[in-house]
């Protein structure tokens, strides 16, 4: 799960920031709606989110001129 940094308030206007993990933006709101706060901003630790590697075989990715060849 990505860590995101986030800013946070409540209903009387306290802001609260941190870190938490979650898995995107709306699990992280989620969280924080349960402590009693609403969130302002979020992103992602480094700036990228993560994304889900796909599994496959190295075979898949092997392009050969014959096997283009070939009808």
């Amino acid at each position: 799960m990505p860590k995101y940094f986030y800013k946070a308030k409540n209903l009387q206007g306290k802001e609260e920031s941190g870190s938490l993990s979650a898995k995107d933006k709306r699990h992280l709101a989620g969280i924080l709606h349960r402590k009693g706060y609403f969130l302002v901003s979020a992103e992602v630790e480094g700036g990228i989110e993560e994304i889900e590697k796909e599994k496959f075989e190295i075979s898949s990715l092997i392009y050969s001129k014959s096997s283009a060849e070939s009808p």
